[in-house]
């Protein structure tokens, strides 16, 4: 149901309008990502990628931005913490392991569930972003404002770029 029209659509309809309107999806990448990525394989790395949200959805959004060929692995969940389960059950593999994420309440139950894991808490809200001045800046890095709030209950490494992020 289109709720602004009152009209109903076709679910074909619909994954039209969303494909067309995310046709490439690298542009929504921010610019230290692929570097990142690239150099951490040429070092022999082992990327692994840990997505929150829809399933379906999220794996369209990496296929898009083209990021997928990086990844030794990809995993998704859609359940608050569910991050922290995916590493308790394959952190066993790794000898060294880093951590991105832009949410600290994850990145906490990480390191209750893999101490040794480096975790890093990376903001990219923009600084003169923190505090929006209208409607439209308010929307944006919305869902990132509210984890950049939230309070650490373990140390992470503060980062605002994947520059930043050491590699082990």
């Amino acid at each position: 149901m289109d709720r602004r029209s009152g009209g109903e659509r076709a679910l074909e309809e619909m994954k039209r309008i969303v494909r067309e309107s995310f046709v490439d999806l690298r542009r929504y990448l921010f610019s230290d990502v692929l570097p990142f990525l690239g150099a951490t394989k040429e070092r022999g790395a082992r990327l692994y990628l840990l997505s929150f949200g829809d399933p379906g959805w999220q794996l369209y959004k990496v296929r898009g931005s083209g990021i997928e060929p990086y990844f030794d692995g990809i995993f998704f969940t859609a359940q608050d913490g569910g991050k922290a389960n995916i590493v308790l059950e394959h952190a066993g593999r790794c000898q060294t392991a880093v951590m991105v994420d832009n949410n600290p309440s994850e990145l906490d139950l990480i390191k209750e569930t893999a101490p040794g894991i480096a975790t890093y808490c990376i903001n990219r809200v923009p600084r003169e972003l923190a505090v929006p001045a209208d409607e439209v800046s308010r929307l944006r890095f919305l869902e990132a404002r509210d984890y950049a709030t939230r309070p650490w209950r373990h140390r992470h490494v503060p980062c605002r770029t994947l520059d930043e992020v050491g590699t082990p």
